[in-house]
Order: structure tokens, then sequence, then C-alpha cells
């Protein structure tokens, strides 16, 4: 094949078997840079040529959804949006009130944000969690204190009173079950201490009772008064 020359001229018939007369079809070749380009333009001319007197294909028209069903659908879904994340607020606000109900109203003075009482609320929870770990300990160790007592003997019946940082640890001794716990905690009220916690222990012919008290300043408490008061009770 060779290149062409701009503004060369190329002719050529073509003839069709279903027309009785012969047509001749003349191609102008202008400004073609190579002869690909002109072999394209050639080919594209004998593609129409051949297509002439052929019925056109009806092209398939694409179903379509109706566009009301459509947005009747759309519609929906947002419904059902808002209504869910209307719920989801109601519900968080439920659980955000009930959780600042239990914080002491001191503890969020000042503090309106949601972060910040969500912070004064975590702090709140650690350290009751801390208290009663060492509630719980101390009474863990009383009480194996005296379950490890084989008899109740050698334990003098009366009252034995422990300090320790913030608050005291009463024990009492008796020997039966007439001793009315409430009396106790009466007479711990009165001294101005402040009852956490209290068990009672079955040991043989005795009953073991503890009392865990907190008080701001220990050294307020007249403990020799508190416990000639206790004695008083059972004697």
């Amino acid at each position: 094949m060779f290149p062409f020359k701009r503004s060369c001229e190329f002719s050529f018939k073509t003839d069709n078997d279903n027309d009785e007369d012969n047509n001749s079809y003349e191609v102008k070749i202008e400004d073609l840079e190579n002869y690909d380009l002109f072999e394209a333009s050639l080919n594209n001319n004998q593609d129409q040529t051949r297509g002439r007197g052929r019925g056109r294909k009806s092209r398939p028209i694409a179903s379509s959804s109706n566009p009301n069903n459509i947005n009747d659908e759309d519609g929906k879904k947002k419904v059902l949006h808002r209504e869910f994340e209307r719920q989801r607020r109601q519900e968080m606000s439920t659980l955000f009130e009930s959780l600042s109900s239990i914080i002491p109203p001191e503890n969020l003075k000042g503090k309106r944000s949601i972060s910040d009482h969500l912070e004064e609320a975590t702090n709140y929870i650690k350290d009751l969690e801390k208290n009663i770990k060492e509630l719980g300990e101390k009474r863990d160790r009383l009480k194996q204190e005296f379950d490890g007592r084989s008899s109740g003997s050698t334990l003098p019946f009366g009252v034995v009173i422990r300090q320790f940082v913030g608050g005291l640890d009463i024990e009492i001794s008796v020997k039966d079950d007439e001793f009315v716990l409430s009396n106790i905690l009466q007479v711990a009220f009165e001294e101005g201490l402040d009852v956490v916690s209290s068990t009672s222990n079955k040991l043989p012919a005795r009953f073991i009772h503890s009392i865990q008290c907190e008080v701001s300043d220990v050294t307020r408490v007249d403990l020799n008064r508190l416990e000639q008061r206790l004695n008083d009770l059972f004697c």
C-alpha cells in the first residue's frame, strides 16, 4: 500500500444487484495525512452503501418503574428513619437522666454539659467501687479472724473499738442473740457516727456483731464514752 498525497482524488463504482440502474459513487480524498485515515473513510462509505434498502431494527424499550411507586418507597424509608431516630434520642435522654439521678448534686454543681456529667458519673462509680472493695476486705478479715477460732471461750465478752482512717470498727461479743442490733445503731447515730455496714456471726456459745462506721473527724468522738454506752446495753 502506498501513501496518498494531499488534494488527490479517488473514484470507484459499486454495482447494486437490487437496482436496475448502476450508480456511481465518487469519494474525494482531501487533507488525509496517511492511508489509514483514507481507508477508514472508504470503509465507512461502503458500509453505508450496503445498509441502504435494509430495514432498521427496532430497539427494545427499556422498562422503567412507576415514578410514583419510587417516590412512595422513598417517603416510607424517610418516615421510618425519622421515627427510629426519634426513639433513639428518647431512649438516650431517659438513660442520661437515670445516670444523673445517682450522682450527688454537689458533684454536678456548675457543670451543665453532657460530657461533664458523664465524667462525674464515671468518677463517682469508681469511688463507690473502691469503697465497696475496702469494706468487703475488712468484712472478710474480721470473719476469718473469728471463724478461725474453734471455740469462742477465749474471746472476752464486751466491746472492742478499732480506729482507721475515716472511721471506726466496732466489735461486740455477746452470749446469745438477745442483744438487739438496733440499739447499737442508735448509740452510734447519737455519737455522730455514720454506719455503712454491719454483720453478725454466730460462734460457739456467742454472737459477734461487727459494725463499720464513717466519721469525718475521729478525734471528735469520745471513744471511752462510746465504749461505755455500748457495754451498758448488755450489762
